[in-house]
């Protein structure tokens, strides 16, 4: 995965200078070990980084040797609206405005609480709390 440099500037947006692309409008940001995402303010989820569990929910193939690393930002399949989001290793979490939990990637021991263990590339509903 190549090394992007960013600037944020002060009305939110980020920039990839790499790329020179920006992406307006973010409200919120979370880090994971292989991967990263952007909420913007219209719900939308942007991801760039490793995909080897296809954690960046864009419905590419997931198994490792074959699955791209994007250096550039992705947008998370479906059309969504989330409110709070959060990555992790290789797999990622998001809620809805009506309480729903949406997750993608890395499966191994359950952490998507869908009953299974089979990683997902594209987002599915967990649980409503």
């Amino acid at each position: 995965m190549s090394k992007l440099a960013y600037k944020t500037f002060t009305d939110g947006s980020l920039f990839n200078i790499t790329n020179e692309y920006k992406l307006t409008n973010i409200v919120e940001i979370s880090a994971g070990t292989h991967q990263n995402i952007v909420r913007k303010s219209d719900g939308t989820v942007w991801m760039w980084g490793a995909n080897g569990s296809g954690q960046l929910g864009d419905n590419t193939a997931f198994i490792f040797s074959t699955s791209p690393d994007k250096s550039s930002y992705v947008a998370v399949v479906g059309n969504h609206s989330f409110i709070q989001i959060s990555t992790g290793d290789e797999n990622t979490v998001a809620r809805k405005q009506d309480g729903s939990i949406w997750a993608w990637g890395w499966n191994g021991f359950g952490e998507l609480g869908q009953g299974t263990n089979i990683d997902r590339s594209t987002n599915i509903s967990s649980w409503k709390s």
